[in-house]
């Protein structure tokens, strides 16, 4: 029989069926404060809120949001507000969730150079610069308000993975940051994984990339996931018909194709190809092909009818690392903080119990790309399973126990919380002049502006020793 997780008990339990798989070392920071996003001896009693001068009461009412990601991410937002001593007012929080209230945050992510900052142009129509990101080392983001059919929506560029200046674990922690303080006022909805111009076959990054989506977003997200291909029109007619041919090793990739083809009852999810009609077409679609320099009107409805379809009326699904988290799983112990450390030609992801979990590759026969995908995936999650075929669970690194190290320089990370306290102020701040304006986002020449947005203006005063 079967043995599966009873509902709410910490998937850490089955420690015990560890191996050892070689793993990279966990570059970890530290100037960031792990146990911040950890359960473990960090939240504040309700006692411990009385009578100590805290701007904020009746925060429950205040802050509330019963469509909201995750309530692991209001309790952090409860315990950042107490720390920030007035930087984050009763008034500002009840703007924010004022005018963030039906938001929907969308993450966009991909390897530098795949066209994630002109798609984001012609989605959104901001003319996105310098002033627009956030620098943290050598991490960048974009983060781009959006107002299509009324429905408001956050895209955050994120940096990708497995890039030799990025630190993983860096990146990890920024992207928590974001989950953490604009969590408990959006509804995160899905994924844009910008995958560039089709390759020979996916690279080492892409494939660490797609099995961190997997296993923080969980299967039960994975009908949100989008895969994005881009510069089509670069081609030549020839090169256009190679590279649609180099989409079969894009899609028949086993971490990829689990997604779009998911095991068992899961939604698939899709993939979207920037620049011609309706995102789709065929190996003669060259002639359909819409062009960066003159039909940049054309490419972004063609962006916002995707947003549309995809995600206007989607469903909500809670995101795995959420619930890891909501469970007391240490964050370095989630199984998205496991990729990252683990060695790819030995590891592998498998679909157990609505869990994307790392197990190693001896334990898992990878179907090759000719074989369909969701017959052996399905048979690993429906196969009689006892304490001798259970699949071997990736071992907790050491370096897990640097969760408990205090930071060098706290403050470098509470601003960083702060950061994306602020943006979500600017976003709210938006959203209230879109709305008294009656904006659509749009890129079309003639179409009206909408408000002015320059992420680093509105945020720079936030960098000071008050903090």
């Amino acid at each position: 029989m079967t043995e599966r997780i009873p509902s709410g008990q910490d998937p850490s339990s089955k420690r015990e069926l560890s191996n050892n798989i070689p793993s990279k070392p966990l570059k970890l920071d530290p100037n960031i404060e792990w146990a911040f996003f950890d359960n473990d001896g960090i939240e504040a009693s309700e006692s411990e809120h009385e009578g100590d001068g805290d701007p904020v009461t009746d925060h429950d009412e205040i802050i509330s949001n019963p469509n909201s990601s995750t309530s692991w991410g209001y309790k952090k937002l409860v315990r950042l507000v107490k720390k920030a001593k007035g930087a984050a007012s009763r008034p500002v929080i009840a703007f924010i969730k004022k005018h963030l209230q039906g938001t929907k945050l969308i993450l966009v992510m991909g390897q530098s150079g795949t066209g994630k900052t002109t798609m984001l142009k012609e989605l959104t129509g901001l003319d996105l610069h310098i002033g627009d990101t956030m620098a943290s080392g050598t991490l960048q983001y974009h983060v781009c308000p959006a107002v299509i059919d009324g429905e408001q929506y956050i895209f955050v560029d994120t940096a990708g993975f497995g890039a030799a200046d990025l630190n993983n674990m860096a990146n990890f922690h920024d992207i928590m940051s974001c989950l953490s303080i604009l969590g408990p006022f959006v509804t995160i909805v899905g994924v844009l994984y910008v995958y560039g111009p089709p390759n020979q076959r996916i690279s080492v990054e892409d494939q660490r990339a797609v099995r961190w989506i997997q296993c923080f977003c969980g299967p039960e997200f994975f009908g949100n996931v989008t895969f994005v291909t881009s510069h089509w029109d670069q081609y030549s007619a020839d090169g256009f018909e190679d590279a649609w041919r180099r989409l079969e090793h894009l899609e028949q990739a086993e971490d990829v194709r689990r997604i779009l083809n998911p095991p068992g009852h899961y939604h698939a999810g899709s993939t979207y190809h920037h620049g011609l009609p309706g995102g789709q077409g065929t190996i003669e679609s060259y002639r359909d092909v819409l062009s960066y320099k003159r039909q940049p009107g054309e490419r972004g409805d063609e962006l916002r009818n995707l947003i549309r379809r995809q995600y206007a009326e989607v469903e909500p699904a809670r995101l795995q690392i959420v619930r890891e988290m909501e469970q007391g799983v240490p964050i370095l112990e989630t199984q998205a903080a496991k990729v990252l450390s683990s060695d790819l030609d030995q590891t592998a992801v498998r679909i157990l119990d609505d869990r994307a979990v790392l197990v190693s590759s001896s334990e898992q026969k990878i179907p090759s790309a000719t074989q369909g995908s969701s017959a052996p995936v399905h048979e690993e999650k429906t196969e009689p399973q006892n304490s001798n075929t259970e699949p071997k669970l990736l071992k907790d690194s050491g370096a897990a126990k640097a969760e408990q190290t205090k930071p060098k320089e706290e403050r470098s990370w509470f601003q960083k919380l702060m950061w994306w306290f602020r943006v979500a102020s600017a976003a709210a701040s938006y959203f209230k002049e879109a709305r008294e304006a009656e904006h659509e986002s749009s890129n079309r020449p003639g179409s009206k502006p909408g408000p002015a947005w320059n992420l680093w203006d509105a945020v720079k005063n936030w960098w000071s020793d008050s903090y």
